[in-house]
């Protein structure tokens, strides 16, 4: 597969979720039975591609006023430590996000 129709981690879970906004049978589905329709998914995106034996799918509903971040799991050979310079010029600021669904603001002041 060359690396223009090379799918990522993001364009899977934007296919999901849309198709899960859009079909109340596949949200179903979805929560009730996750390993499967992820992999389905995967098959569909990337039919070489497939879930690694033995890792966890969780799918969680967001509550109508909650705000979920899933940060991804770091490999410690991966992990950098930031210089005090580094630090200081990510240091601070307004940072405004506008998402697709509402419009949630929110804000980070130092």
């Amino acid at each position: 597969m060359s690396d223009k129709n090379k799918k990522s981690r993001r364009d899977l879970e934007e296919a999901i979720i849309a198709k899960a906004l859009q079909d109340e049978g596949y949200r179903k589905e979805l929560l009730s039975k996750p390993r499967e329709v992820v992999d389905r998914e995967i098959k569909a995106l990337a039919p070489e591609a497939n879930l690694p034996p033995g890792s966890e799918v969780r799918i969680i509903e967001e509550p109508q006023k909650a705000f979920y971040v899933v940060l991804p799991h770091v490999p410690a050979a991966n992990k950098v430590e930031l210089s005090e310079e580094d630090l200081e010029n990510v240091a601070g600021g307004i940072i405004e996000i506008h998402d697709k669904i509402g419009d949630t603001t929110i804000r980070a002041i130092e």
